[in-house]
């Protein structure tokens, strides 16, 4: 929530502080927040609890961009994508003999992602990016341990460890100019890893030049 409240507030300073920016602006700032799909998002089920979450989540983050030669922008992008669900309910280990209850557990998979990419225009308010990203992941995991002939069972929150934790991503948007300074529009981008296609999002983006 903090995270989405400062992207706001840097767009509204960025909105006052560069009204005046002439058109041939080197730098934009973008801020974005919409809908993200995992492919992943419901492989976390350890048995006998169900740790997966919604495919469906929350995607949202800020770039900025840099203009190059060519009607070209060079950008370094941070933003996090996170899929959560809550749990309410009694789960049976060892034949009934041993109950787990979970209530109002809230269950969160989060992945921070971290890209340099490069936008080029492709048509009248129509730009293409590709890039390179960088990930890293925190869900949570579920784990039974016997000590002493005593079973432990502990839900923990941690960063998981991955091979494929890097990959190309690709970005398609269509901005709209409001002012000389300041562009609204709608972007999808899809990012991929060595085992393929890891997730989609759409949302709108304001993009602020200066």
């Amino acid at each position: 929530m903090k995270f989405r409240i400062v992207c706001l507030l840097f767009v509204a300073i960025s909105y006052s502080s560069f009204a005046q920016v002439a058109k041939e602006s080197k730098f934009s700032l973008n801020s974005f927040y919409g809908l993200a799909y995992s492919r992943y998002a419901e492989d976390n089920n350890y048995y006998p609890i169900d740790l997966s979450v919604p495919a469906i989540g929350s995607f949202y983050g800020m770039e900025l961009e840099f203009k190059i030669p060519e009607d070209r922008h060079l950008g370094f992008s941070f933003s996090r994508q996170v899929h959560a669900k809550t749990i309410d309910q009694l789960y049976t280990i060892t034949n009934g003999n041993i109950g787990i209850l979970l209530n109002d557990f809230r269950v969160t998979n989060t992945t921070l992602f971290f890209d340099v990419h490069l936008r080029r225009k492709v048509a009248e308010r129509l730009n293409f990016t590709v890039g390179l990203y960088y990930f890293l992941e925190y869900e949570h995991t579920f784990d039974i341990e016997e000590v002493d002939s005593e079973f432990y069972y502990t839900i923990t929150d941690i960063n998981k460890a991955r091979a494929d934790d890097f990959g190309p991503m690709v970005a398609v948007d269509y901005m709209l100019p409001v002012r000389d300074y300041l562009e609204f529009g709608l972007q999808g981008r899809a990012y991929f890893n060595l085992a393929g296609f890891q997730s989609a999002e759409l949302h709108p983006t304001v993009r602020v030049k200066f």
